[in-house]
């Protein structure tokens, strides 16, 4: 089911989040835009409300997933619906992410969680916390022992922030606590290793705006200024 915030929407709320016309397919890590790509663009807007009502009603985890396919066929359904619910029989990883991405294309649910994060610290804290977490688990880099426990982290990033009293540690603009568009709101706060060569740690860790953080990318602080003064005096 998709959430909001830590709200499990029902499927009377998700109706309300429902897009006349889709996004624009996003790219995943895990391929599976590409690999099922001929089924993802057959959904329009009427197959897909008409599968989430079968899985809002069918889909719960006390159910078997052949149920809600068996259901399915019963009532005649054909096309990228049935083909969507065999392949939950099939693959249910591979349906979780199927479903992400058709979410994404078919409602707001991704905007209103942004919303809702930019609405409140606390739960921007945590996101950020989050994906520091997993970048490091999916990357490979190293993390402090002790941010493995994301509560330590949160208070971490909060300090440092006050430490930096809101500002970027490298241009001085001021850092909007925000998730979204990189194109409209490059002042995000962005979190920065100073050395790229050591990991995610107290003392290498500071908040960047995030157009700052694009510009210097795994860049050494000293050759990155070096850079700056050369573009710096051009201009000039």
């Amino acid at each position: 089911m998709a959430v909001v915030g830590r709200k499990q929407l029902k499927y009377a709320e998700r109706k309300k989040l429902f897009r006349n016309t889709p996004n624009e397919i996003r790219p995943y890590n895990y391929g599976c835009e590409t690999e099922h790509s001929t089924l993802i663009e057959s959904f329009n807007k009427t197959s897909y409300r008409l599968y989430e009502q079968y899985l809002h009603k069918w889909g719960s985890p006390g159910r078997k997933r052949q149920v809600m396919l068996e259901t399915i066929i019963k009532n005649g359904i054909t096309g990228p619906v049935r083909q969507l619910a065999k392949l939950r029989v099939e693959d249910l990883y591979q349906h979780q992410k199927l479903i992400q991405v058709l979410r994404h294309r078919w409602t707001r649910i991704a905007q209103v969680q942004k919303d809702a994060v930019n609405m409140d610290s606390d739960k921007f804290w945590s996101k950020m916390a989050c994906r520091i977490q997993s970048r490091c688990q999916s990357n490979g880099y190293e993390i402090d022992p002790t941010w493995t426990d994301r509560a330590v982290l949160i208070d971490f990033l909060k300090a440092q922030y006050s430490k930096q009293e809101g500002m970027c540690a490298v241009s001085g603009q001021p850092l909007e606590l925000a998730i979204g568009s990189k194109t409209t709101n490059g002042n995000k706060c962005s979190p920065d290793r100073r050395n790229s060569n050591r990991g995610y740690e107290p003392g290498n860790v500071w908040f960047v705006c995030w157009w700052v953080n694009q510009m210097k990318m795994d860049t050494p602080m000293i050759t990155f200024w070096k850079r700056i003064d050369i573009l710096a005096k051009r201009r000039s």
